[in-house]
């Protein structure tokens, strides 16, 4: 008998003991559901926001929307400098090399230029170089020659 009692009595302890760890577990959960829905509810949603970057360093566009980015943007050209990885692929005893698009080629051309157009009509000129200093030294050259944001050849 006081072996069986014993054991009712563990199990007793370890009854009451999950009880009141689920019990301190809902009130967790109940905690935090009503936080949230709290901090849900009580947001202030403005219906446009126009966001600003003045780390870009471009004065005068501080404000500009997406909406005014687009609308400036249609029939606009994208002078696209970048790395050429088109290759030649010559036969075996062949003068002749045949010209392979490589793949971020076919990217911009076959792909990015397309969405690009339809739907912002921008037109892609895509520039290839061999090296990243032909842009760079380009943008310097323009810069020191007075180029603004609007007349120079290096877009991106």
């Amino acid at each position: 008998d006081g072996h069986y009692q014993n054991k009712t009595t563990v199990v007793q302890w370890i009854t009451t003991a999950l009880v009141v760890i689920m019990f301190a577990i809902l009130l967790v959960l109940i905690a935090v559901t009503s936080a949230t829905y709290y901090r849900v509810d009580n947001q202030k949603l403005v219906s446009t926001t126009v966001y600003t970057y003045d780390s870009l360093g471009l004065p005068g566009f501080e404000s500009y929307s997406w909406d005014d980015i687009v609308s400036q943007a249609n029939g606009q050209t994208l002078n696209f400098w970048t790395y050429d990885d088109d290759v030649v692929v010559v036969a075996n005893g062949s003068s002749v090399g045949v010209l392979v698009k490589g793949a971020y080629d076919a990217w911009i051309d076959d792909w990015l230029t397309p969405q690009l157009s339809t739907i912002y009509g921008i037109t892609v000129n895509r520039v290839p170089i061999n090296q990243t200093s032909q842009a760079v030294n380009k943008v310097i050259f323009e810069v020191n020659k007075g180029f603004g944001l609007s007349n120079g050849s290096v877009d991106m």
